[in-house]
């Protein structure tokens, strides 16, 4: 936007509003202090003035596009963004207005609603900014990293009970991390997001036989996710977001059942032999749900429901985060979110909170504190599914970012999250028969396997380096 016009503007706005017959005495006062404030480029004063005006129920064009100019000036351009809108409803042809409010748009990163708007203005006007014209590709982001567990002893000690048969645990020792992602714009109105991770994990499985030492085997996990998501927007800040993510596992370990050829009932106490065979296991787990996000002044609100078949059940799961930014823009936000998930009739409550900072023009910071159990949950619109065994009970990460001229950005992240992987055991229980009616012939007992679980807590540190190209 050319500054000299902008002032020039500034100048002419003055004589030619207090022209306007029939002016409240009130009005011609705020048109006098907000045009003196604004000539003095005294932007807080203006914006000051300007809510004094709007509380005394005097509100009107160029008290609208001054204090847009003001929210400008302050880099605030969210809420810049509401006045000059605001103005646009006081002379809806105004094409000053327009003009502002689409740069705002662009400033305040809303590309897709700037370039909807943009193709509805005025042909002349269209000329005049002559509209970005949005690339194929928007956005290319790739990151890699390494984890590594820490347990409170390389060797988990099994259950070792007269009354236990069996007892089996896999512990995560090390994976390492790969994930791609790119955004590109469909249609006008449409975008799309395409993403690919790569897990490597290096699990420990130990199993334990009723009188025989503890094994312990290596079983490399495989773990390959696809992620799709498309996005309609508005040009009032709305997008509508169906999402998709697959992910693809593949594991072989040992597994260990007791013989049932040599057992036509089943005994408390009695010896049970146990053959081992190796499984190969391989499995796909969906998510599919919808969702929505909204930018509306200095807040961002969204909200999605997800449908998912993650392991051997099925899981709801509702979330919704809003976003305060107290500066109009992105150098400084706060984020809470609240995850609703029911799985295996379990509902659970999930807690985050987010928040980042600028700490000079070309690095940024940013936190994020998880509280709860994310077992077979997803992060917002289905971007990273959590379906591995491991329990949570709380994740934190920090990162530092550092962008470069061209729109790259590179970032260095940490992420610690303490969490319990199950040990099962493998006892024999014997209830009443159900089915029992009283036939001698017919047990009035049955006895048959009963698996209890107890958690070895143990801590994940993770550190990732991302890449991220903003086109």
């Amino acid at each position: 936007m050319n500054k000299a016009y902008l002032y020039l503007l500034g100048i002419l706005l003055f004589p030619i509003s207090v022209l306007i017959a029939q002016e409240s005495d009130l009005k011609i006062k705020y048109n006098e202090l907000t045009y003196n404030k604004y000539v003095e480029k005294d932007w807080d004063g203006l914006i000051s003035i300007a809510k004094e005006s709007i509380s005394l129920g005097e509100d009107f064009y160029y008290l609208r596009l001054r204090m847009g100019i003001a929210y400008a000036e302050k880099a605030n351009y969210r809420l810049a963004i509401v006045n000059y809108q605001k103005a646009i409803e006081f002379v809806p042809a105004d094409p000053i207005a327009q003009e502002y409010l689409y740069y705002a748009y662009l400033y305040a990163g809303m590309k897709n609603t700037a370039s909807i708007f943009a193709s509805k203005l005025p042909i002349a006007l269209r000329k005049k900014i002559k509209p970005e014209k949005p690339s194929t590709f928007s956005n290319i982001y790739m990151e890699t990293g390494l984890a590594f567990a820490n347990y409170k002893s390389d060797n988990i000690v099994l259950p070792n009970s007269s009354s236990i048969y069996f007892s089996e645990t896999f512990l995560r020792e090390w994976q390492s991390y790969f994930n791609s992602s790119l955004m590109f714009n469909i249609a006008k109105p449409l975008s799309m997001t395409l993403a690919y991770t790569g897990l490597a994990i290096q699990s420990s499985h130990q199993f334990q036989i009723a009188g025989e030492e503890a094994i312990q085997e290596d079983v490399p996990v495989k773990q390959r996710d696809f992620y799709t998501s498309f996005a309609y927007h508005t040009d009032d800040g709305l997008s509508i977001i169906p999402f998709f993510h697959n992910v693809n596992t593949s594991m072989t370990y040992t597994e260990v059942e007791y013989d049932t050829t040599l057992y036509a009932t089943l005994e408390e106490g009695m010896d049970i032999s146990f053959i081992s065979s190796s499984l190969s296991l391989k499995w796909n787990d969906p998510v599919v749900g919808i969702g929505i996000y909204k930018k509306l002044g200095v807040m961002d609100y969204a909200a999605s429901f997800s449908y998912s078949w993650l392991g051997t059940t099925e899981q709801q799961q509702l979330s919704g985060f809003l976003t305060y930014l107290p500066k109009g823009n992105y150098s400084l936000f706060f984020t809470p979110e609240v995850r609703l998930l029911r799985a295996d009739k379990e509902l659970r409550t999930i807690f985050k909170f987010s928040t980042g900072a600028t700490l000079s023009p070309k690095m940024w910071t940013s936190a994020a504190f998880t509280y709860g159990d994310l077992q077979n949950s997803h992060e917002n619109f289905g971007g990273i599914v959590y379906n591995l065994q491991d329990k949570t009970k709380y994740k934190a990460d920090a990162s530092l970012h550092y962008g470069f001229s061209n729109g790259v950005s590179l970032s260095l992240r940490y992420q610690f999250t303490l969490k319990e992987s199950p040990i099962t055991s493998n006892t024999l229980k014997t209830d009443a028969n159900p089915d029992f009616d009283g036939n001698p012939e017919t047990s009035a007992t049955i006895t048959d396997w009963l698996k209890s679980t107890r958690y070895e807590e143990f801590s994940q540190h993770f550190i990732i380096f991302g890449f991220n190209w903003a086109i």
